[in-house]
């Protein structure tokens, strides 16, 4: 974790046990991720060795939240709102950008899309007006919080 050169701790406080919401910055500050982890510095450690854009990560900040079901619903609001690269949401869970294609079975997954592209499509389109219909939720609640930052 040697190459990141800063990190700036919000609500911080080493005596408290407590989930953390972390950012991952690259050296234009351009925000590449998000996550929420009880071990922040750990977790950016992982991403450095396991991810492809790991080694990008110039800046971490780090912001304290009393548990971790108030970090993750933090977590969740920052990905709608912030848009980092490598964050994707499915069904409010996150999951990582996929960068080699579909899955193991790339082709095997084309394949059974096409063959079944009615059906396919069908689904997509229902899944994308589920998922605006709740990105627009959150974005009204967001709006609707009093004291949340917008």
């Amino acid at each position: 974790m040697s190459s990141i050169a800063c990190i700036i701790q919000i609500g911080y406080n080493s005596g408290v046990r407590s989930a953390r919401l972390y950012r991952c910055f690259d050296g234009d500050g351009v925000l590449l991720y998000i996550g929420a982890s009880g071990n922040a510095l750990a977790r950016v450690e992982q991403h450095q060795r396991g991810q492809p854009w790991g080694n990008r990560v110039k800046r971490v900040e780090i912001e304290a939240y009393p548990d971790q079901a108030s970090a993750l619903t933090a977590e969740k609001r920052a990905i709608i709102m912030e848009k980092p690269l490598y964050n994707v949401l499915v069904d409010g869970r996150k999951i990582r950008k996929a960068t080699g294609g579909m899955s193991k079975n790339t082709e095997y997954c084309r394949a059974w899309r096409h063959s079944h592209r009615k059906a396919y499509n069908a689904y997509m389109a229902k899944y994308k007006r589920k998922r605006r219909k709740e990105a627009k939720r959150l974005k009204s609640e967001i709006q609707n919080t009093p004291g949340m930052p917008l």
